[in-house]
């Protein structure tokens, strides 16, 4: 009880050092949580994403084909479009090679 009194007893003899310091003490713990709170909507299985958690990023796709010719940087509308038909036969026909550059899971690298 007596370590309280003397607490309240310094905070009334300097006013403003003690409501700097109480600011500064919420606002970092404001900010932690902050970063915490952005970090898990970036990774949680939240609405409209909720299979996020077994998504599979890929930045960056390379296809080799047999003849030597290759196709590189390839973008998401490209394989959504085109290249998943021509991927798919190719696995059935047996590809040669199919390079998928850094994965990345959870926004990590594999």
């Amino acid at each position: 009880m007596r370590y309280f009194r003397q607490a309240l007893a310094l905070i009334r003899e300097e006013k403003l050092y003690s409501a700097m310091y109480i600011a500064g003490t919420a606002l970092a713990v404001a900010f932690v949580m902050l970063i915490a709170e952005v970090y898990y909507v970036k990774v949680a299985d939240i609405a409209p994403e909720v299979h996020r958690s077994t998504t599979y990023y890929l930045p960056n796709l390379e296809i080799k084909n047999s003849d030597g010719s290759e196709m590189k940087g390839i973008n998401q509308w490209m394989f959504r479009d085109d290249l998943y038909f021509r991927v798919m036969r190719a696995v059935k026909d047996g590809i040669d090679g199919l390079i998928i550059g850094s994965p990345v899971y959870y926004g990590h690298e594999l």
